[in-house]
């Protein structure tokens, strides 16, 4: 879907018409269960945070008010909205150990990511949030930097000035998680 597609579609939505708006989520599905996942790491959470920000984003179309940044928009609400959700856990398990019923439960076993994927994992989870969302959003590839400088508020040249300090803190990370993965 190309700019003013988009827009269009957006204008659409935006006036409460139900087919744009479910086809704003449909564009938007698997980009945001990917930066969803990314954020979380709880694949359990995934539908329904994906679920949350599409309904608040439905509600808070009306204030959009330029629909050619509603990319932006739209993953700096996402990530407020993962943001959220891991300030409550964090909070929630400092009140609420699992019992050892919860730690039984398990989710259905995908199948086995190899271990470079792993390695990858571990070491994001490790970022901070800030090199953390900001790569999520780089890898996508379907936003240009505008827009995502757009998301984070700052300039084009300053975007990239974070993505190379983010690549490189990636970088410590994997170096870390794989020398102590071997030890």
């Amino acid at each position: 879907m190309n700019e003013a597609e988009l827009e269009s579609l957006v204008r659409e939505a935006r006036d409460g018409d139900p087919q744009a708006q479910a086809l704003l989520i449909d564009a938007y599905q698997k980009r945001l269960g990917g930066f969803v996942y990314a954020m979380v790491s709880d694949p359990a959470q995934v539908d329904d945070l994906c679920q949350t920000i599409f309904v608040k984003m439905i509600l808070s179309l009306r204030q959009l008010r330029e629909p050619a940044r509603f990319e932006a928009w739209f993953f700096r609400m996402a990530r407020n909205g993962c943001l959220s959700y891991l300030r409550r856990e964090k909070f929630r398990r400092l009140f609420s150990p699992l019992s050892a019923t919860h730690e039984e439960v398990a989710l259905a076993a995908p199948d086995a990511p190899s271990r470079d994927l792993l390695l990858l994992r571990a070491a994001l989870k490790q970022l901070p949030e800030k090199h953390r969302s900001l790569l999520i959003l780089v890898q996508d590839r379907e936003s240009d930097y505008t827009q995502i400088a757009a998301t984070f508020g700052i300039g084009v040249g300053a975007l990239k000035t974070r993505v190379h300090r983010a690549k490189l803190a990636l970088k410590e990370r994997i170096d870390y998680v794989r020398k102590h993965a071997m030890e």
